[in-house]
C-alpha cells in the first residue's frame, strides 16, 4: 500500500505537524507512514468521502485489527466530518452487523481478514452503501473520485475557470477538518 501525495485539488492547509512532517507517525510494522503521508492518505479519504455525498451527520465504521491503514481511514471519516464507529474485531459477525444497523452506517471500511464475513455484514446491516476492504481495494476507491467535484479553497481564480465568472467574493466553504479544505460545488 503507498501512502502516497494528495490530488492537487483537494489540499491539506495549516498542518500542526509540518515541523515533523517527514518523522514516523504511526508504528506498526512496515511500511511505517510519516506525518506528512497520513495527512495525504486521510486528506484523500476525507475528499472521495465528500465526493460520493458522505457529509455530517453520516456515519462510517471501521472493521480492522491494530494497524496503521485502518487508523488512518478512521481518520479521513472524521476529517470529513463523518462519525466515526470503531468496530471491535474480537466480537462476532453477527453482533458487528447489528451495530452497523442500529447505528445507521453507511460506508465501511474492512480489513481483507475479515473478508470471510463480509457478506453477512452487509446483509445484516443493509444502509450500508460502501464497503472498502482498505488493505486491497482502497488507491483503486480513492482513484474513482471524480476530480472536478472538490476545487482547492485557496485558489482564487478556481471559480473563474471554473464558471467563466469572476468575484471578489470567496465562495462558501465546507470545513472538512482542520487539516483538510475543500470548496463546496456552486
Amino acid at each position: 500500500m503507498s501512502y502516497g501525495a494528495h490530488p492537487e485539488q483537494f489540499r491539506p492547509t495549516g498542518w500542526p505537524a509540518a515541523a515533523h512532517s517527514e518523522r514516523a507517525a504511526l508504528i506498526h510494522g512496515t511500511p511505517t507512514p510519516t506525518y506528512a503521508q497520513v495527512r495525504d492518505l486521510s486528506c484523500r479519504v476525507a475528499q472521495r468521502l465528500h465526493s460520493l455525498g458522505y457529509a455530517p451527520g453520516t456515519n462510517g465504521a471501521v472493521l480492522a485489527p491494530n494497524d496503521a491503514l485502518g487508523f488512518v481511514c478512521s481518520l479521513g471519516l472524521l476529517r470529513a466530518g463523518v462519525a466515526w464507529i470503531p468496530l471491535n474485531p474480537r466480537d462476532a459477525i453477527a453482533q458487528i452487523g447489528v451495530l452497523l444497523d442500529r447505528l445507521d452506517a453507511r460506508v465501511l471500511f474492512v480489513s481483507s481478514a475479515f473478508r470471510a464475513g463480509i457478506a453477512r455484514l452487509h446483509a445484516a446491516a443493509p444502509g450500508v452503501r460502501e464497503v472498502v476492504v482498505y488493505d486491497e481495494e482502497l488507491e483503486e476507491w480513492l482513484a474513482d473520485a471524480p476530480s472536478q467535484d472538490v476545487v482547492v479553497a485557496d485558489d482564487p481564480g478556481a471559480m473563474a475557470r471554473r464558471t467563466g465568472i469572476s468575484s471578489s467574493r470567496r465562495p462558501p466553504t465546507r470545513r472538512l477538518s482542520p487539516g483538510c479544505e475543500t470548496r463546496m460545488r456552486s
